[in-house]
């Protein structure tokens, strides 16, 4: 399963893409990696952008990835997640957006 990740720091966050087909372990993993990345970041808000998934992840795997990102990025006051199919609700103290508009609205 290939997937590519892109990190960008932004005016309001650091914006996390994730493209291709990794499966949810795959992203679990990359928390562990954005825990050590995190703490050089400039802002303490992320947005992660998994509209770029080949296979959006279902509610429950939505859950278990908010969870993950809480317990592995402490030092981030806001998290939110962008992914398609999914409305604007919170998971595990994460927000998830279906727009990056509004997520990044809401990170300012």
């Amino acid at each position: 399963m290939r997937f590519d990740v892109s990190i960008a720091h932004e005016a309001t966050c650091t914006r996390v893409g994730v493209i291709g087909e990794p499966t949810l372990g795959r992203l679990l993993s990359l928390m562990q990696v954005l825990e050590v990345d995190s703490t050089s970041w400039p802002r303490p808000s992320v947005l992660l952008d998994l509209r770029g998934l080949r296979s959006p992840l279902g509610q429950e795997e939505q859950s278990r990835l908010a969870a993950e990102a809480m317990r592995r990025l402490p030092g981030m006051q806001k998290i939110a997640v962008v992914a398609a199919g999914t409305g604007v609700r919170e998971a595990q103290g994460v927000r998830f957006f279906q727009e990056a508009d509004a997520a990044l609205k809401w990170l300012a």
